[in-house]
């Protein structure tokens, strides 16, 4: 809450009228009414500092003016100087060249100094040192020397003035304050905000003084105090509500509680009897000016009303612009938009009123607040099309359907929960001459826009429709052209926009060529990422001087980037998966803007030398970039260089090599702090090497390489905190590194010895190091004694070591403390549950650990996530489970009970459980007569059957699930598989598509860095993304890891295997019948989980869309075949059931077929259903035929084709079946003497429904066709045994007995004859009978 301040500046005045004028020369003093003093040099500071100090007070809702009157002629200014000081919260003291001066100044600064010491009121001085160094008051040095010798002179040496002017200065001098030297502008306004931001935050909100005495309420206010959880610096919303009868008290028990808490905060208000004031007339709306007005306290701030506007015209429309468009937009792109309105200045009054925030550079509006203001806009006019804002949906739609628009409207945005299509003529937005923003997004239109407004300066426009704009378009303020997923083509230059900031074309698979862009010079951003058919970029490209994002992303036809560039104010530069881009432009002038470089996986070979101009550069990640050969000594000696990420690229090892051979200046101090190169080949003296180039070194990874030992020198780098050297399976001994926090040896498989651990040590990974010397072991275990904060240690070992203070089996780590909270260190050994699925090594189980402390969970700021693999020991720090705060006040947990139950609870899988566990005290500073591990007293028992674990709030579980996924641990796992595979093959030349796989194993790398980056900076993150956003970014790199195994599609069958087509029908149709079992089994096994899964419907329509997939590992046909027949199925099974976990069924079966080398194949994406669960369609696959789940209302054309599939499905079914009894029996031969027949049988039911769907009909009319046929070659077969077999295959119930066969003509559909099926062979002899009828009528 905000009080109604005035600032006051009083001029001095004397004890004369004619002193009046000569008093500006010396010191004028501010008063903020009961809040604020300040105390300074009027000469020295009025015109310059104090007014613009006077300003930023103004807009912070203080309000100022000049007071002349409240201190009139021959009054006593001391009396109202000591008046105003004893009014006052805070002083601001403004030491500027000529302060000590001034007598007036040092008598003010000594009244000051005592009043802030006095405890009866809280009083803050904030002194700001003007151009003056602190230390020449402190010692009067300069000035100050001189004018406290002048006062000396004037009062006498010993005067008692002189002497507390002098301990006053002294005093002052060395509080905390605000240096100000001589700068710029800029730099004194910069300060100036801090200052404002600190009186304001110091102005306590006022209490209700309910006039009641509040002490029999006390015990119920502290206990509902905690229930907030209220902690210094949490900004963390919460909402608690009392419930209860009326009368009790309810009321003043939440007034009390306000005044308690009120001064923690810098606006308040308390809103009593909502409930009945809403249901008056205007009653919501009085309820939400009361809220401001009370918080605020302004009374001409209505924002309920029109009459009165926000701040004036402006502030009002900005605020209006962001509660309607712009809630959740980065502040600087909103700010852009809305230049016109003075957006900087007037989002600043917003904030100050608090009617928005501003969070990691986002805007925040409260949703109470937004509703308010499109209120405001709804008040304008009952007719939506004559309002000034439209961001319903309907209202939308509405308008554009009826064409019943205005020039009233400035602003739309179309974005409705659901897909909705526009029937439009185009021509609507002509009558909106003076529409400014325009945003529509999950929308389709039948025709194109014909008129867009002059006036937009936002375009936000998702899938666009149309190749170009209408031809009298050209809005020449446009900031914003969003137009992601469009099919805009850009055949001519762009015209000149000199306000064009933004351009983002995303997403178009239109456009080949981005034209000249030399007009718009202003740009600042420029996106295409995902534009897969772009080519090339023109040259002017590279030479927008404000251009500071350029990304391309996943371009993956880009081949002509740009020759030459010069972007000076460039920031970020991103190139990933750009997988044809063949070369990086020459630099033709220092660009020294700070930058950040990101290329994976492009066919870059070499980087220009120019790349020295890049002196900005701050980071280059350029990984999995396979034809990279050479990267000049100058990218090396830029100054500003901090990470470097390379690899996995053997041919960079040469450049390293002789990058090193050349001597460092004498001036060249290389500052690189991060350097990743993975898999390079280096070796034992490249490593040496590295080492000793960039001496700043602090984080290093160069896993999977090839060296044996780490060099000696490695002790001197004294800066280097993290070192990563797993998968070096050549490595054998790590010397000493003396300032190491992190060391990663993970699968270091030969690695026998760690000479030495630095004190510093906190967390050693040794995954599968199972060649470690027992003294080395013994090294890593003793960390667990060391009390080292933050320790994570995990290495294989089955058995905790027996100097534990308490080892244990089975259930949770538990002990019994009193007094102080013990310190002490787990050691933790998990195990596969007896039964379950083998697992990969290299894929952990993710564990989290709780603290709980008497049955209660410790919270903490994060969830600690462990990863854990089976036959190996976590030895972890308890402190590692709290955050710091928490920590600080455990001990207070302890004053419950003598004893105290300490617990720490863990969650994992069902198929992963905790086999034995061990606590290890850190006895320095613990008595161990207070820590127990069986419970030290029977009344006791009960306290460990309760425990409560805090429920996780959306991003907390969003992070774990992430982290659970393990995605850039197992894909990079899978790669190392997969080069490994192809390094031994000798084959792989015969195969057709040999190039294309390894061009996917390449794409699959950089997708994997991309996966790792993106996953840490989820983990990384605050949450405050909409939930679609949280999902959409896992969500689609899903996709695409899912497309490394899933193909395109290929309608009618397999054509991208050559062979395949050059075969015989009779191999061809093996090869078929090995995709169809696949789909039928996958089916099969998915009905399991849905049981009205239709399998006959389902298969059909995956057999006329089959998607293929693309083997990373070779396999042999049949079981490619096989699998791609599952993966089809169960793609077209999860397009009626969405829940349908794809990758887990496919995972059961494999299993169980006993195919472990492609359950490891598949593993990785196991774990994918986690993210995917939303998908609606299947992945990867394209194509005509209908799905299960539209097929009812597909044309007839494509009803008969799904029903001939059918048929023939059951044919070869009935086929296969017969065979089994008679192995001589051609398939292809009989079913296409069936099909030549003019003639169908199929089953009528007798009483009962036997055959429920039209389906099933056709289906057992194509067993029965094909199975009769074959009965006249060989009369033996029974076709009711084999029509009933197949049936039972896909888990339907037989044909009932009572059943009848009736035969036809296809040719004329009349019905030949009915039969009772108890005759032996009736069908056969219906079947030759009604034959001989057709030879007859050909006779006659």
């Amino acid at each position: 809450m905000i009080p109604n301040n005035q600032f006051r500046l009083h001029n001095e005045q004397g004890p004369s009228k004619k002193l009046h004028s000569s008093y500006l020369s010396k010191s004028i003093v501010a008063l903020v009414n009961g809040h604020c003093l300040s105390a300074f040099r009027g000469e020295d500071t009025r015109l310059t500092f104090i007014g613009h100090l006077r300003k930023e007070l103004c807009r912070r809702g203080i309000n100022t003016c000049i007071d002349d009157n409240n201190m009139g002629i021959g009054e006593s200014l001391s009396l109202a100087l000591s008046k105003a000081i004893e009014e006052s919260n805070i002083f601001i003291v403004v030491f500027s060249q000529n302060y000590a001066s001034s007598t007036w100044c040092l008598d003010e600064l000594v009244k000051i100094l005592e009043r802030s010491k006095m405890r009866e009121k809280k009083q803050v001085v904030l002194p700001v040192f003007y151009h003056v160094d602190p230390s020449d008051i402190r010692h009067e040095r300069n000035n100050y020397e001189k004018h406290m010798m002048a006062h000396e002179n004037e009062f006498g040496k010993d005067s008692q003035k002189v002497q507390a002017w002098r301990s006053a200065l002294f005093e002052a001098s060395n509080f905390p304050g605000h240096h100000i030297t001589t700068g710029s502008h800029k730099y004194e306004i910069n300060l100036i905000e801090d200052i404002v931001e600190k009186v304001y935050k110091n102005i306590a909100p006022k209490p209700l003084h309910i006039g009641q005495n509040t002490i029999g309420l006390n015990p119920y206010i502290e206990e509902v105090k905690t229930l907030l959880d209220m902690n210094p610096g949490d900004e963390t919303v919460r909402m608690l509500g009392i419930y209860g009868l009326g009368g009790i008290g309810k009321t003043e028990l939440a007034k009390a509680l306000y005044d308690k808490i009120v001064q923690h905060f810098d606006a308040a208000s308390f809103l009593a009897d909502v409930r009945e004031k809403s249901n008056r007339i205007n009653g919501l709306e009085d309820l939400q000016k009361t809220l401001l007005l009370e918080m605020l306290e302004e009374l001409q701030t209505e924002l309920g009303s029109t009459r009165k506007g926000i701040l004036g015209y402006n502030a009002k429309q900005v605020f209006l612009d962001i509660a309607c468009f712009f809630k959740g937009e980065r502040i600087e792109y909103v700010e852009k938009i809305l230049e016109e309105f003075d957006s900087t200045s007037n989002i600043i009054v917003l904030r100050n009123k608090s009617l928005v925030t501003v969070e990691d550079g986002y805007l925040k509006m409260h949703d109470l607040i937004q509703d308010m203001g499109r209120e405001i806009v709804r008040q304008e006019a009952p007719n939506p099309g004559e309002r000034s804002r439209l961001w319903e949906y309907e209202d939308v739609i509405e308008i554009l359907d009826e064409d019943s628009g205005s020039n009233k409207i400035q602003g739309i945005m179309l974005n409705p929960p659901q897909q909705e299509e526009v029937d439009w003529s185009g021509d609507e937005f002509e009558k909106m001459k003076w529409l400014r923003i325009l945003i529509v997004r999950n929308t389709s239109f039948l025709v194109a826009p014909k008129h867009l407004p002059n006036h937009l300066r936002v375009l936000d426009w998702e899938e666009y429709p149309s190749k170009c704009f209408p031809s009298k378009f050209h809005p020449k303020k446009i900031v914003v052209f969003n137009l992601h997923k469009s099919h805009l083509t850009f055949e001519e230059p762009f015209k000149k926009f000199s306000y064009l900031t933004s351009m983002n074309f995303s997403y178009n698979q239109s456009i080949i060529e981005i034209p000249d862009v030399s007009e718009v010079q202003n740009l600042r951003e420029l996106r295409l990422d995902h534009c897969r058919n772009l080519i090339v970029l023109h040259e002017s490209v590279g030479f927008l001087k404000r251009l500071s994002h350029l990304s391309a992303s996943k371009c993956s036809k880009l081949r002509s980037f740009l020759q030459r560039m010069f972007l000076p104010s460039l920031e970020v530069l991103d190139l990933n998966l750009c997988v044809r881009l063949e070369y990086f432009p020459e630099i033709v002038k220092e660009m020294n803007k700070s930058l950040k470089i990101y290329m994976t996986n492009t066919a870059i070979e070499e980087l220009p030398y120019s790349i020295g101009n890049l002196t900005g550069l701050v980071c280059m990640e350029i990984p999995s970039n396979k034809k990279l050969r050479y990267l000049p000594s100058s990218l090396f000696m830029l100054p500003n260089v901090v990470t470097f990420k390379i690899g996995p690229c053997s041919r960079l090892q040469k450049s390293f090599k002789s990058l090193f051979q050349i001597p460092l200046a004498a001036n060249v101090h290389p500052t690189l702090r991060t350097l990743h190169f993975q898999d390079g080949g280096l070796s034992d003296e490249d490593l040496f090497a590295i080492l000793n180039y960039f001496p700043k070194l602090e984080e290093l990874i160069v896993s999977n390489n090839n060296f044996v030992s780490l060099p000696a020198c490695i002790k001197e780098c004294v800066h280097l905190t993290s070192l990563d050297v797993s998968y070096c399976t050549k490595l054998r001994k790590i010397p000493e590194c003396n300032n190491l926090k992190i060391l990663d040896i993970d699968c270091c498989v030969n690695l026998k010895e760690i000479s030495k651990l630095p004190s510093t040590i906190q967390k050693v990974y040794a995954k599968c190091c199972f060649s470690l010397i027992q003294e080395t072991a013994d090294m890593l275990w003793f960390q667990a004694a060391k009390g080292m904060r933050e320790l994570e240690v995990l290495m294989p070992h089955t058995k905790i070591q027996e100097w534990f203070d308490w080892v244990s089996y089975g259930g949770s780590p538990c002990l019994w403390a009193r007094g102080k909270f013990p310190i002490f260190a787990l050691a933790l050994i998990f195990e596969d549950a007896v039964g379950s699925p083998p697992r990969q090594n290299h894929y952990p189980q993710h564990v989290e650990l709780h603290l709980v402390i008497n049955g209660r969970c410790v919270p903490c700021k994060s969830y600690y996530n462990f990863k854990i693999h089976p036959h190996h020991v976590l030895i972890c720090d308890v402190r590692i489970l709290v955050g710091d705060q928490e920590w600080l006040g455990l001990d207070a947990l302890f004053l419950e009970h003598d004893w105290n139950l300490v617990q720490v609870s863990y969650d994992t899988t069902s198929n992963f459980f905790l086999s034995s566990w061990g606590v290890c005290v850190f006895q320095e500073g613990t008595n161990m007569e207070d820590v127990q591990f069986l419970c030290p007293d029977p009344k006791y028992l009960d306290m460990s059957q309760k425990t409560v674990v805090p429920t996780k709030d959306p991003a907390q579980e969003r992070k774990q699930m992430i982290q659970n996924l393990c995605l850039d641990q197992k894909v990079h796992q899978m790669l190392v598989d997969l080069l490994a595979y192809y390094e031994n093959r000798n084959d792989l030349a015969q195969h057709s598509d040999f190039s294309f796989r390894i061009e996917r194993l390449y794409s699959a790398i950089g997708i994997a860095k991309e996966i790792s980056k993106q996953t840490k900076a989820e983990l990384e993150s605050r949450g405050s993304a909409s939930e679609d956003e949280k999902h959409s970014l896992v969500k689609s790199f899903a996709h695409e890891l899912a497309a490394m195994v899933v193909g395109e599609a290929l309608i009618s069958g397999h054509q991208g295997r050559e062979e395949e087509q050059r075969n015989d029908s009779h191999q061809e149709e093996i090869r078929r019948r090995r995709l169809y079992d696949g789909i039928t089994d996958g089916l099969v096994e998915a009905r399991k989980s849905f049981p009205s899964l239709d399998i006959i419907k389902t298969r059909s329509v995956a057999l006329n869309k089959v998607s293929r997939v693309v083997w990373m590992f070779i396999q042999p046909q049949e079981t490619e075949l096989y699998i791609e027949g599952i993966v089809n199925g169960l793609l077209e099974a999860r397009m009626s059931f969405p829940g349908l976990d794809m990758w887990g069924t496919l995972h059961d079966m494999l299993y169980r077929r006993g195919m472990e080398t492609l359950h490891d194949i598949i593993c990785p994406l196991i774990d994918l259903r986690v993210i995917d669960e939303e998908v609606k369609a299947p992945l990867g696959v394209v194509g005509e035929a209908a799905s299960t789940s539209d097929y009812q209302g597909s044309d007839p054309q494509q009803q008969k084709l799904i029903m001939t599939t059918i048929f023939n499905n059951g044919m070869m079914d009935g086929l296969f079946e017969a065979q089994k009894s008679f192995p001589s029996l051609d398939i292809v031969k009989t079913r296409s003497a069936s099909l030549n027949r003019d003639v169908w049988i199929e089953l009528l039911p007798d009483g009962k429904v036997v055959l429920p769907t039209v389906e099933m009909r056709i289906y057992t009319t194509g067993i029965l066709n094909a199975v009769l046929e074959a009965k006249l070659s060989f009369p033996g077969l029974n076709e009711r045994e084999k029509l009933n077999a197949v049936l039972s295959s896909i888990g339907e119930p037989p044909i009932s007995q009572s059943a009848r066969l009736c035969v036809g003509s296809r040719k004329d559909g009349i019905l030949w004859q009915i039969l009772n099926p108890s005759q032996p062979d009736a069908a056969t002899t219906i079947f030759q009978g009604y034959m001989d009828f057709q030879r007859r009528q050909k006779d006659t």
